[in-house]
């Protein structure tokens, strides 16, 4: 059994679609189709350079968007071989000694429901890496009217970020993430409280 404490962690930017379509292929598998962008929509990232599509070896991925002070954490998994050792603890570790200069780190995560048990261990995972929630009612943006979701926050160099310098975040990150949705990202943002 490899040990997530002994493996070098080399996170490699993926720059070329044939890179990434191996990737693509892992996320239809590991993330609900409600919360899964195109094929398409992920290729345009590769040409924005504040977009990071981070692949680690074998053993997992992170894609990031670098939006004013903070990372905004797009999907991050770890390849299923690989699950309950330690490597998504790991991939967290290495992001926030690369983005030390940042204000935190924030992410979008489902929330609870008693009946999916995935959704209590997700939220268990971030809350161990020292993630918190912050109290906001958050909506995912999707063609279905927005999907309610969690915000947890990691800080890197400053406290959680106010209300209004999250809502301007979110605001910056439907604008590049969602485009392709542009009305429905803006009446799901206009939910957000």
């Amino acid at each position: 059994m490899v040990s997530a404490k002994i493996v070098k962690m080399q996170l490699n930017r993926i720059k070329k679609e044939c890179d990434f379509a191996l990737l693509y292929e892992d996320m239809k598998g590991q993330f609900p189709i409600s919360e899964l962008k195109s094929y398409e929509h992920f290729l345009s990232y590769l040409k924005n350079p504040d977009y990071y599509i981070l692949k680690w070896e074998d053993y997992g991925y992170i894609l990031i968007l670098d939006v004013f002070d903070y990372i905004w954490v797009d999907y991050l998994a770890i390849f299923k071989k690989y699950h309950s050792m330690g490597f998504g603890s790991k991939i967290l570790d290495t992001l926030k000694e690369n983005f030390k200069n940042k204000k935190g780190i924030i992410f979008e995560v489902e929330k609870i429901d008693e009946k999916i048990p995935n959704t209590i261990r997700r939220q268990n995972f971030y809350i161990k890496n020292g993630a918190i929630k912050l109290c906001i009612n958050y909506f995912f943006p999707n063609k279905e009217g927005g999907l309610n979701m969690d915000l947890f926050y990691i800080k890197l160099s400053e406290n959680a970020p106010s209300k209004l310098e999250l809502l301007e975040v979110i605001k910056q990150t439907f604008k590049t993430l969602h485009f392709d949705i542009k009305n429905e990202a803006s009446e799901i943002y206009s939910k957000i409280n």
